[in-house]
């Protein structure tokens, strides 16, 4: 019987994690469908007609286009944007080596569009799948086990997934979110001293998200100080973190930094992007790790000393060899663009405004911040009522990661995306002991049920369910009626609207700044314009062709080279800031059915675009 037993024992073990784990898989497969589900309409749409819903995602799939097409891996040149110098884009390679083998892979039984538009729906899910696993890592990080799949409950009606992970989305946001999030549940495990080596994990993550872009910058400030913080507290102990974060930070961050930028950009300092400026400051940052990690340093004065003089010296370092980097990223945007686009585009508009246009959903966001910092600030009190030291650290650094979002979002709307998830696992901070007291009274009421239920309860989903039914939709109280045959701005970004200007003879096109990258995405043309702060030339050429008066708009058109001019009228899709602009400039007139003589009207259906063709100037005429 002995032996029997004890031949048994582990088998059972075995089954009881494994049927776990099919459990929690089974979760994470339905929360991916279930978001899908939601999201439909835009899943049948990019599978029937290859729709783009976002500018990026349309920029994104030319950018992968071009380099299946031959164009090299360090090439990162837009050659059909502002030609013929082209546009460098600021974006990495990391999510073009993703797409092009899901392309490849479903072209070995589609054809190609079908095996592209395949791929744009997987990629999407795929991450899905990945933020839910993440989810499910940062559920028992923080509240154990029990809590894997309320994690990916709370993420999931967090409203995410519709933000930036929906069916057709293949930009750079996804991943950011998801290397931050993962990061930090990384980070929040390393701080148990048995399990520091976690910390290498979140130092790699780090370094890939900063391959893909640098939005969540103020985010890794946090993550980069709680390795030295845990250090002046705990002293020794917490060596160990330090070292494997600088570890796994480094030499991530140099493979990066090698595999994706040229070497003829090797020193170039640019504040946009990864560049040899993070390169530097990362390095040095866990170079300074390193030394901390070998000083023997007994009290906390002294610790507290040398970090700050660590990090001290790693900021002096930077700025000293980079002092661009302290003008930002947009330090090369012309003013006049600064002022046309940059201070209108929607990502970087401030909380503020969203609150006084669409009052529900900034409710609904300030809500969801509440919870989140109210289940952080739970944590961290009922962690100390029972002297736990590292859960107590955990919410901590949740909570200053939930800080730090506040005050991002505050700045810049598109921080709402990096802290939704953050602000999901926060709010588990208020369900678990609400469950626990439920359980105590009534065993049946602390099951997942009641855990659904609260989750949903202080979730940006619930939130927003139960704002709506008491508060008019922001949509019905911003509405406006359109004027007879004006178009929508999903009219102007339909597929089916550019197969007519597609027909036409390849050329150089002028249109408005947002249309650029669906222009280069459903037809051979090349384009001045983009919604890019790198196009600082096509750009602002564009701009004054379609606001300066049209005698002076007339040679600006005629030497760019430019044979098209396309212009789709729809107050929404950033026409009317044209018009706004200069109420007597090009764009204004034609808008008013008064286009001078120099452009040709090309008759086109099934398009709400206005077409024409700019004239060569009438032989023995000289330029003006």
């Amino acid at each position: 019987m002995t032996d029997a037993t004890t031949t048994f024992a582990p088998s059972a073990q075995i089954s009881v994690e494994a049927r776990r784990r099919i459990v929690l898989w089974l979760a994470i497969l339905g929360a991916t469908a279930l978001c899908f589900l939601l999201d439909h309409s835009k899943l049948v749409a990019v599978w029937k007609t290859g729709a783009f819903f976002d500018s990026d995602d349309a920029m994104r799939m030319v950018q992968a286009r071009d380099w299946m097409a031959g164009q090299s891996w360090w090439d990162l040149v837009a050659h059909r944007l502002d030609p013929p110098q082209g546009m460098l884009s600021h974006w990495s390679r990391i999510i073009d080596a993703i797409l092009a083998p899901l392309i490849h892979l479903f072209g070995l039984f589609l054809p190609a569009e079908a095996a592209e538009r395949a791929a744009r729906i997987a990629f999407p899910a795929l991450s899905l799948l990945a933020l839910f696993r993440a989810a499910a890592y940062a559920g028992r990080v923080y509240l154990g086990a029990a809590y894997e799949i309320a994690g990916v409950a709370a993420v999931t009606l967090s409203g995410v997934s519709m933000m930036q992970f929906s069916p057709g989305r293949i930009d750079h946001h996804g991943l950011q979110i998801l290397g931050l999030f993962f990061a930090s549940a990384a980070l929040a495990e390393a701080l148990d001293p048995a399990r520091a080596r976690r910390a290498a994990w979140a130092g790699v993550a780090i370094a890939l998200t900063a391959g893909v872009g640098l939005e969540n910058l103020p985010f890794f400030v946090v993550l980069f100080a709680t390795p030295p913080l845990a250090f002046i507290v705990r002293g020794d102990s917490a060596k160990p973190l330090l070292v494997a974060f600088a570890r796994g930070l480094a030499p991530a961050l140099v493979a990066v930094f090698l595999a994706t930028i040229p070497p003829s950009r090797w020193l170039d300092p640019r504040p946009d992007a990864l560049s040899i400026v993070y390169l530097t400051a990362f390095v040095a940052t866990a170079a300074a790790f390193l030394v901390l990690s070998r000083l023997p340093l007994e009290r906390w004065p002294a610790r507290l000393a040398a970090s700050l003089a660590a990090g001290l010296a790693v900021v002096a370092l930077t700025v000293f060899l980079f002092p661009s980097v302290l003008q930002g990223p947009f330090a090369g945007l012309a003013p006049e663009l600064r002022d046309f686009w940059l201070s209108v585009v929607r990502e970087m508009q401030p909380f503020l405004p969203l609150l006084k246009h669409k009052p529900a959903s900034g409710a609904g966001w300030l809500l969801g911040f509440f919870f989140g910092m109210a289940g952080a600030g739970l944590g961290v009190w009922r962690a100390a009522a029972r002297a736990d030291r590292i859960e107590r650290d955990r919410w901590i650094l949740l909570g200053a990661l939930l800080l730090v979002g506040a005050a991002a979002s505050a700045a810049h709307v598109r921080s709402f995306g990096s802290a939704a998830p953050l602000l999901a696992i926060g709010a588990l901070g208020l369900v678990a002991p609400l469950c626990e007291k439920l359980k105590q009274k009534n065993p049946a009421f602390g099951g997942p049920a009641a855990q659904l239920v609260l989750i949903l309860a202080v979730s940006r989903v619930g939130l927003a369910m139960l704002i709506g039914s008491i508060w008019a939709p922001d949509s019905a109280k911003a509405a406006t009626p359109l004027a007879p045959g004006e178009p929508t701005t999903e009219r102007c970004i339909a597929p089916e609207s550019f197969a007519p200007l597609a027909r036409l003879p390849a050329g150089l096109a002028i249109s408005q700044l947002n249309a650029g990258p669906y222009l280069l995405a459903h037809t051979p043309h090349t384009v001045l314009a983009a919604p890019y702060h790198r196009d600082n030339h096509g750009n602002l050429l564009a701009l004054h062709i379609l606001t300066d008066p049209p005698e002076q708009a007339e040679a600006l058109a005629r030497s760019s080279g430019a044979r098209w001019l396309f212009l789709c009228v729809a107050k929404d899709f950033f026409f009317q800031r044209y018009v706004d602009w200069a109420p007597d400039g090009l764009a204004a007139r034609i808008a008013a059915h008064r286009a001078p003589s120099w452009l040709k009207p090309v008759a086109l259906k099934g398009t709400p675009y206005l077409a024409f063709e700019i004239l060569p100037a009438p032989a023995g005429e000289k330029p003006r």
